[in-house]
C-alpha cells in the first residue's frame, strides 16, 4: 500500500505526502523513517470523540512527510 501511496503521489505531481502517526508507536514511526519520512517537528493532539472511546492517557500524534 506504501508503494501504491508513493506512485499515486508521483503520478499525480505531488510534492510530498504527510501523515500523522501515535507518538507512542516508535517502531511504526521507525518503519516510516526507513522508508523515506522524516518527522517534521510538528505534532498534535489526537481527536477526542466517543468514536474512539476515553483513552487512559494523553495521546499525541507526530506528524511525517515524505518529499518527492
Amino acid at each position: 500500500m506504501l508503494i501504491y501511496a508513493d506512485e499515486y503521489a508521483v503520478v499525480r505531481n505531488c510534492t510530498a505526502i504527510i501523515m500523522t502517526v501515535v507518538s507512542g508507536r516508535t517502531e511504526l514511526i521507525n518503519w516510516y523513517i526507513r522508508h523515506g519520512y522524516q518527522l517534521t517537528g510538528e505534532s498534535k493532539p489526537f481527536p477526542m470523540t466517543k468514536r474512539f472511546g476515553n483513552p487512559l492517557k494523553e495521546i499525541e500524534l507526530v506528524e511525517l512527510k515524505k518529499y518527492f
